[in-house]
Parts: structure tokens; C-alpha cells; sequence
């Protein structure tokens, strides 16, 4: 409401409450002379309403914003992890072959062990395979021990030790 309507208001109420002594007068004086306030608190209100609005909007971009650095941030790490199965795939393409002993990893992972027999002229004679692993650092209880768990049982200096290794192939899919 403009100024001046204000005014025609308020004029508006100060002559029915001098011309008439009504119930229904006074009630209509008394709801005109609060005009300018409930104005006051409608402009209040409207700017708060803009603000929330305001907030809102801003709200809405923050979060388009976040989704879409999401998505990015999710569509490189996908990038990435292709890229680390595909290196890890030619990596065990690489080592699903047999390797000499001295290749094995010092720790406890069980491995696929090869070993064989000799001929007097030195040549392998009969390749026998089992899963085992190396015991690094290991203390010995009797001098002929070695560090290889073979087939369940500690390695003795006088059985054939085991000459290759290869990685478990990966489970059935």
C-alpha cells in the first residue's frame, strides 16, 4: 500500500470511530488503524521469503555443482581402476610362468613349488608340483631345515628343493 492509502486509512478509521459508537465501527477503526503495522510485517515477510529464495537457489547450485565434481571425480577414478586391472592383468599374464626359486616372494604366499629329480648328467627327470611358500628370516631347529614349506612340511636339506615357482592362478569366475 502506497503512503497515501495509508493515510486514507487511517483517516477512514478516525471518522467511524467520531461518527459512530458501534460495536461493528470500532471493530473496522480498530483493523484500519492496523494497516501500516500488518503492511510493515507483510514487507517483512516478503523479504524474507526472498531471502530463503535466495538461499534456496544458491542451495540448488552448490549441490549441481557438487553432483557434477561426483561425477567427474567418479568417471576418473573408473578411468583409473580400468587402467590398474588392465596393468594388473598383463602383470599376471607376466608372471603366470614359471620363474626360477630365486624370484620368490619372501613371505608367506602360497605358491605353486616345482621340483625334480636329476639324471647323472644333471637333466630334469620328473617334474613334481605342490603349493608351498617361503619363511623368511626363519630359525632353524635343526641344521638340515631349510626356509620352504613344501607340500605341508618343512624343506629338509637333503630333499629336493624346490627349483621354480609361479602365483596361484586366480579363482573360477
Amino acid at each position: 500500500m502506497t503512503d497515501v492509502k495509508l493515510e486514507e486509512a487511517a483517516d477512514l478509521a478516525d471518522l467511524l470511530a467520531d461518527k459512530c459508537e458501534c460495536l461493528n465501527c470500532r471493530k473496522a477503526a480498530a483493523l484500519l488503524r492496523k494497516i501500516p503495522e500488518l503492511q510493515a510485517r507483510l514487507s517483512k515477510l516478503d523479504i524474507d521469503v526472498a531471502s530463503q529464495i535466495n538461499r534456496e537457489r544458491d542451495m540448488a547450485l552448490r549441490i549441481a555443482s557438487l553432483t557434477a565434481d561426483l561425477e567427474n571425480t567418479t568417471a576418473k577414478f573408473m578411468g583409473e581402476m580400468r587402467q590398474r586391472n588392465e596393468l594388473l592383468r598383463q602383470l599376471s599374464e607376466r608372471t603366470a610362468q614359471w620363474q626360477p626359486i630365486e624370484t620368490a616372494p619372501e613371505s608367506l604366499t602360497i605358491l605353486l613349488f616345482a621340483v625334480t629329480d636329476r639324471d647323472a648328467a644333471g637333466a630334469p627327470l620328473n617334474w613334481k608340483t605342490a603349493t608351498g611358500y617361503r619363511v623368511p628370516g626363519t630359525v632353524h631347529k635343526y641344521e638340515n631345515e631349510t626356509e620352504w614349506q613344501w607340500d605341508g612340511r618343512r624343506v629338509k636339506t637333503w630333499d629336493i628343493v624346490p627349483t621354480h615357482w609361479m602365483p596361484l592362478p586366480g579363482a573360477p569366475l
